[in-house]
């Protein structure tokens, strides 16, 4: 769920993340392996310059699309389905907001959106009905009152373990006796009051991953510190926890002599068994299960010796096999809009396409082709510095009529983007989505946030929402041309 971004954006992302937040700290894991959550609701006094796409963040740790979007219909209502491995929190992005909630599997919430007062930031913009409809009114309020509160006072990412742990720990306090009283003034229940409180520890925990220590053993120390309470199952209830232990495994990659040398070399072998010698090594758990799936998401290749003996979900285990399963190929999302895309046709002119289609762009006009799928936005520094490389591979293919690249512009000013266009700035098929079918696009092709490499073969099917960059270029050379050679 992390965007790639620029230090500069970082404030703004943590706000970001703050507002994906909520725990049950008696979350269990159910005893079966998921099921249906349903979440529904109707928007009023919509205007025209209120949004007509919801999107549900389903805030799934093992999922790289957990995004659903659903278009408002005329009578304002929406709805859409997932399922959930155990009780979370979850979120609903509208009108450029979060909506925090909280659900169990099986659940089915409704919540009413004001769309005019919503869009003011009015009080009564909410209200919900169905299961945890109290809990959830309550804690959305709570959450937004508090949100300014729950800030670090650390800044020397490279204090010795035990001074910045103090600090941590101070800050800890602090926040937590800030939701203590604010629950006590406001009559809020001691449900709110926990989750909020423990909400706000992995809030810190995540502004601390910059955190270096004296060396390599220090900041590694960091992630597993008792305050952590690292292999309490409850942890799942907060999604924070979750990022807390992606932020670890980044860590060993990036910390760990051995597996940082195997990853340079692309010995996804020795990585595989460096990283397995770690993790095993930990007490068997949740958070072991969890821990593994995040460990295979970032190697490709590997032996795959993977016991099922090590883990405690049975589910866990089959999707670490699934993360490997390179020759499985996805259909194409359905995605459409009326007015909502642009063209930047070959007289440098922003073209309306009427009825855009996604799966007949492909499928018709791409026909027989493998697609390179750059998504991008025009803020999105990482996004900017894959242009030049873009550039140098499009030649590698120069003349190749079996290959084209497709460039999305989303989420971003359509001045912007013209301004890019008309400087020359990407090659290839520029096409630009307005503000609901971008909301609808992220939630069904984005990958972990912008960039986003999509690899679509010559039948029209994604191979891969995670292509290598176009820095990348020998790699991505080499993928292109892996699929090429497919009938």
């Amino acid at each position: 769920m992390f965007c790639r971004i620029l230090p500069f954006m970082r404030k703004y992302i943590i706000i970001q993340l703050l507002l994906l937040l909520s725990c049950n700290l008696a979350a269990k894991c159910p005893a079966k392996d998921s099921l249906t959550t349903i979440v529904c609701g109707k928007v009023v006094n919509q205007t025209d310059i209120t949004p007509k796409v919801i999107t549900v963040i389903a805030c799934d740790p093992l999922s790289d699309n957990d995004r659903y979007a659903s278009r408002i219909d005329s009578s304002g209502m929406f709805q859409t389905a997932f399922n959930m491995l155990w009780g979370h929190s979850f979120t609903i992005n509208y009108d450029k907001q979060f909506i925090n909630l909280y659900a169990a599997p099986g659940d089915s919430i409704y919540i009413e959106i004001d769309a005019t007062k919503f869009h003011k930031g009015e009080k009564g913009a909410l209200s919900f009905s169905g299961d945890n409809a109290q809990q959830n009114k309550e804690f959305s309020q709570t959450f937004n009152d508090l949100i300014q509160t729950i800030t670090p006072s650390f800044t020397d990412f490279t204090l010795p373990l035990d001074d910045f742990m103090k600090i941590f720990n101070d800050d800890n306090r602090r926040i937590r006796d800030s939701i203590t009283h604010y629950c006590q003034k406001q009559d809020i229940s001691q449900w709110t009051e926990k989750l909020m409180q423990k909400m706000s520890l992995y809030i810190l925990a995540n502004v601390a991953i910059d955190y270096k220590g004296h060396n390599n053993e220090e900041a590694l120390e960091f992630y597993t510190q008792p305050i952590f309470d690292l292999y309490n199952p409850e942890n799942f209830g907060n999604m924070m926890f979750s990022y807390h232990l992606q932020a670890f495994i980044s860590a060993l990659f990036r910390y760990d002599s051995q597996l940082a040398e195997y990853t340079q070399k692309e010995d996804f072998t020795n990585t595989e068994k460096r990283g397995n010698e770690i993790l095993l090594a930990l007490p068997k758990s949740l958070t072991r299960d969890v821990l593994l799936y995040y460990f295979y998401k970032r190697i490709e290749g590997g032996t795959l010796h993977v016991d099922s003996n090590n883990f405690c979900k049975e589910l866990i285990y089959k999707k670490v096999l699934a993360l490997h399963n390179h020759q499985k190929a996805i259909e194409l999302p359905e995605l459409s809009s009326g007015t909502g895309a642009f063209f930047w046709n070959p007289k440098g002119q922003i073209e309306n396409v009427r009825h855009f289609n996604f799966n007949q762009l492909i499928k018709e006009k791409y026909k027989g082709k493998v697609v390179y799928v750059d998504i991008w936005a025009t803020w999105c520094g990482p996004c900017r510095a894959e242009m030049a490389p873009a550039r140098e591979l499009h030649k590698l293919f120069r003349g190749n009529k079996e290959v084209v690249f497709v460039n999305i512009c989303m989420k971003s000013p359509q001045q912007a983007w013209a301004k890019a266009m008309a400087n020359g700035e990407i090659n290839g098929d520029n096409y630009f989505f307005d503000a609901d079918l971008s909301d609808e696009a992220a939630a069904k092709l984005l990958s972990g946030g912008y960039p986003t490499f999509i690899l679509i073969d010559k039948n029209g099917k994604i191979r891969t929402r995670k292509a290598p960059r176009p820095s990348a270029i020998s790699q991505v050379f080499e993928t292109i041309n892996k699929l090429l050679t497919e009938k």
